[in-house]
């Protein structure tokens, strides 16, 4: 093992040598890159070898040949690239060889290899491993599509392309993603050929190639047409044909077979109404060259289909599809909001009546009505009455209800009530929204702050952990905001001794005594003892915290105690990470 690692130690020589005459690298980080190097080596060469170790050595590699461009513009360095980076290179090129060599049988390092011949146009030298790639991964339709498509797109060679295709689809007769891929890249074909007629004029042999592309176009969809009927085959099919003149009219036979076919499928009209919002030419008598209609027209077309299906399917699918599409295209309010805002409350408004909003699609609705700018009171409460009832255990539609009550400055007494109810139907854990909820609505009345602190005080007491601990800090900083740090601490007091350890709360007393103008020393050594009296065994951080404390507030010469104590007070296995994070610390400080 030792004279392979040796003998490209010195095939590096040289390297090392450009490096430093060249000076793009000082002393110090050729002797860094020699020692990764070496290490990398030693892991690839060691008896038990693994896929990661080649691919973090390529990692590696590529990383120190962008560094070197990154130098070389830099400092305005050209010379002696072939001997350095073109030696780089080699060498990656040698490590992805060898891990094919030894785990022929794992996808991912073929994947990395094509991708790296990609990015570095050796196309020709990917081209001469995909047939070996196939060897061994010939059961994945995914490795016949990636070679198809770098035959293609990186070679443009279409008997190549084909001659993958065809035999992979002789292995995966039933694979609907080749087909998909190979009508595609067929599609793409026939365009090219389109484009250059147009661009050269008519020849007999370019229409003879187009009629050919056609031709198989036909073949490959006939095929797979006549073995089973798939909507997923053709919502994957169309976007490939929505723009394409050339093969206009083998696009107008998928739609109408669509249609025809999947007339009860909702994913059908829902690909519909997306041509008629896209504009395409597919579902219009228009050449896919002709002057695009404007938006209003598009949406309104969309808009119509999506009303036809949900006359032919009222499912609560169908609607769905409706809802979720008015919604994307409120996402670009640039152009037309009025309209869009207009067609998304048509839609929802519709669905409503139909009694066909699900609970999430009713969450959305109820957020659009209570912040419209011009709501209807009563509206907005039979919708919520309506899906209370639909949804009694909803935490979402609660916790909705509830701000929506804040807004409208609903009465204490109301208030109590819609909160008891909401409590007493929701499962624990959406409690705690509710109860910072609660705590909104009378942060909001500066008139009862007493009930405030009342309400604090009785979140803090639930027997649900997560409310407790929640509030606890919530309730010391507002006891500093609106009072004084010395109620704050008080508060903290009775907390400590009646609750349930919480770090949080000593965390954040903590952080109240030091924004202090005169932080006491020693009230925040007092919280800085209680958190590690709680959590010192098991937690690194709040020793490291404590000697901070006492090296920036308190008396560094506490420092080398607190050290000690918190070696004995953790777990064993934590010791040796805390005296490293000690060190650390230490160091930074002198």
């Amino acid at each position: 093992m030792s004279e392979f690692i040796e003998k490209r130690r010195e095939l590096s020589i040289h390297e090392y040598e450009f490096m430093k005459h060249l000076k793009l690298f000082a002393p110090d980080e050729i002797r860094e890159i020699k020692n990764k190097r070496l290490h990398h080596e030693h892991r690839i060469e060691r008896r038990a070898k693994e896929l990661t170790d080649y691919i973090n050595y390529i990692v590696f590699e590529s990383s120190l040949l962008q560094l070197i461009k990154e130098r070389r513009r830099k400092l305005r360095v050209t010379e002696g690239s072939h001997n350095l980076e073109h030696s780089i290179q080699n060498r990656t090129k040698m490590l992805y060889k060898q891990a094919m060599n030894r785990f022929p049988g794992d996808y991912r390092i073929w994947v990395h290899y094509l991708k790296h011949c990609g990015k570095n146009n050796y196309k020709t030298e990917a081209s001469r491993t995909l047939d070996k790639m196939l060897n061994f991964h010939g059961d994945k339709p995914a490795a016949w599509m990636s070679a198809a498509k770098w035959e293609y797109i990186q070679m443009y060679n279409l008997e190549r392309t084909k001659h993958f295709m065809f035999r992979g689809l002789q292995r995966h007769p039933d694979s609907r993603e080749m087909y998909v891929c190979f009508l595609q890249l067929m599609i793409k074909e026939a365009e090219k050929i389109a484009k250059r007629i147009k661009k050269q004029g008519d020849t007999d042999k370019a229409n003879g190639e187009l009629s050919k592309a056609l031709e198989c176009l036909q073949l490959i969809y006939q095929h797979y047409n006549a073995k089973e009927t798939d909507l997923d085959f053709f919502v994957d099919l169309i976007p490939c044909l929505k723009e394409s003149d050339a093969t206009k009219s083998f696009g107008k036979d998928v739609l109408k077979e669509m249609k025809k076919t999947f007339a009860q499928k909702e994913l059908m009209w829902h690909t519909l109404a997306q041509l008629a919002y896209e504009d395409s030419y597919l579902v219009e008598e228009t050449s896919a060259t002709q002057a695009k209609k404007p938006f209003e027209e598009c949406l309104k077309q969309c808009v119509q289909t999506y009303k036809t299906a949900v006359e032919a399917l009222p499912t609560a699918q169908m609607w769905s599809y409706y809802i979720d599409a008015m919604l994307e295209v409120n996402n670009d309010m640039s152009s037309y909001p009025k309209l869009r805002r207009k067609s998304l409350a048509e839609a929802f408004k519709n669905a409503y009546e139909n009694s066909s909003l699900d609970e999430q699609k009713l969450i959305q609705y109820l957020k659009l009505l209570t912040y419209a700018d011009k709501r209807s009171d009563s509206f907005v409460a039979e919708v919520f009455q309506k899906a209370l009832n639909a949804y009694p255990n909803s935490g979402q539609l609660w916790e909705l209800r509830l701000k929506d009550a804040v807004r409208n400055e609903m009465s204490a007494d109301g208030f109590d009530s819609l909160f008891k109810q909401a409590i007493n139907k929701c499962a624990v854990e959406d409690a705690l929204s509710l109860w910072i909820v609660r705590c909104q609505y009378y942060q909001t009345q500066p008139v009862l702050s007493e009930k405030l602190r009342q309400v604090f005080r009785e979140a803090i007491q639930q027997p649900n952990l997560e409310i407790s601990q929640h509030f606890q800090p919530v309730f010391l900083k507002y006891l500093v905001v609106t009072t004084n740090i010395d109620n704050a601490r008080k508060e903290y007091r009775e907390m400590q001794r009646n609750c349930i350890p919480c770090l949080e709360l000593h965390r954040k007393m903590a952080e109240l005594e030091l924004i202090q103008v005169q932080p006491n020393s020693d009230q925040l050594r007092l919280v800085h003892e209680n958190i590690t009296q709680y959590f010192g065994s098991s937690r690194i951080e709040v020793w490291i915290d404590y000697i901070n404390f006492e090296r920036t507030h308190g008396s560094p010469k506490n420092m080398q105690s607190l050290y000690e104590r918190a070696k004995s007070r953790l777990d064993c296995e934590l010791v040796a990470s805390f005296i490293a994070q000690y060190e650390l610390l230490k160091n930074s400080l002198i």
